[in-house]
């Protein structure tokens, strides 16, 4: 039975799976792409699994018990593994094509590494703490979690919650800004004035008129504006508007030759911004005043 034959959902090819208006028992192949074979009992995928590359090579096995998946093993197109899975107990387990674990996950756990096989991100289910490092081993932040109002531990993104190693992200921001992972967290480190929270959940800050960053983070700001990673020009743009930064007027005038629409951020779940990095600059140097001063 080709699997094309078959009513599936878009969402699961493995449940709700009928033929002819009745749940569906038997084997299905697809030879689309190479060579799959699933396997059904009642509607639902049932058993072993596999599928293999044009070549013939070994790109996935799995074994499902009525819809539920309870191992897998994928492999590159080389033969080498590539991730593994198994339900009971939870291990998830992603590897580089030269056999370099990357990322691991257990009920308790869930750890990443660098390409060079450097730790990056250990973060522990049970008490919700968590450390990111640097390539070369310095720790980069530290998060431990909240006590709710019920008294459970819970995990909150607030600055609040945070430590991070100053001297360090002072001098290696940017490039530390190129990746995903870390990147949340550099939005959290930069301070927010005293004894003024923040006004709304988003993490753009909201400052008093006569709030001046300090030089630190005016450079900061400048640098992410000069990047050209489009999702982080556009972060800095927003963020020389919320801190008013006068150092960034001649940075956001270079923009405003620019006509291209940045990525959604790497933070950020939805469709991303709708404006292009002109716009962004333009809207910024209106509200940018001239000759901001933080002085009364």
């Amino acid at each position: 039975m080709l699997i094309d034959d078959l009513e599936t959902s878009d969402e699961d090819i493995f449940l709700g799976v009928t033929y002819r208006g009745k749940p569906f028992t038997g084997t299905a192949v697809d030879e689309s792409d190479g060579y799959a074979e699933y396997h059904y009992l009642d509607g639902s995928g049932h058993g072993r699994c596999f599928s293999r590359y044009p070549d013939g090579q070994m790109e996935d096995e799995f074994f499902l018990d009525h819809g539920k998946l309870l191992s897998e093993t994928c492999w590159y197109g080389d033969g080498s593994v590539k991730s593994r899975f198994t339900s009971d107990p939870l291990l998830h387990q992603d590897f580089l094509p030269d056999g370099t674990l990357i990322r691991e996950e257990t009920a308790g756990y869930l750890k990443t590494w660098y390409d060079s096989g450097a730790l990056k991100q250990d973060f522990s289910y049970s008490d919700l703490k968590m450390t990111c490092y640097a390539p070369d081993g310095t720790w980069i932040a530290r998060q431990n979690g909240q006590h709710s109002n019920r008294g459970e531990i819970i995990f909150v993104m607030e600055r609040s919650s945070f430590q991070f190693n100053d001297p360090f992200l002072r001098t290696h921001y940017l490039e530390l800004l190129e990746d995903p992972d870390f990147y949340p967290f550099f939005l959290r480190w930069l301070p927010e004035p005293p004894k003024h929270p923040p006004a709304r959940r988003d993490w753009l800050p909201k400052f008093p008129r006569k709030y001046e960053a300090p030089l630190w983070v005016r450079e900061v700001v400048c640098a992410m504006i000069s990047s050209e990673n489009l999702s982080i020009k556009n972060d800095g743009i927003s963020l020389a508007e919320a801190y008013a930064v006068q150092e960034a007027r001649p940075l956001l005038r270079q923009c405003l030759g620019c006509r291209q629409i940045p990525l959604p951020a790497y933070y950020r779940g939805g469709s991303g911004c709708s404006l292009t990095i002109a716009q962004r600059a333009s809207a910024a140097l209106r509200n940018i005043p001239p000759q901001h001063s933080g002085q009364p």
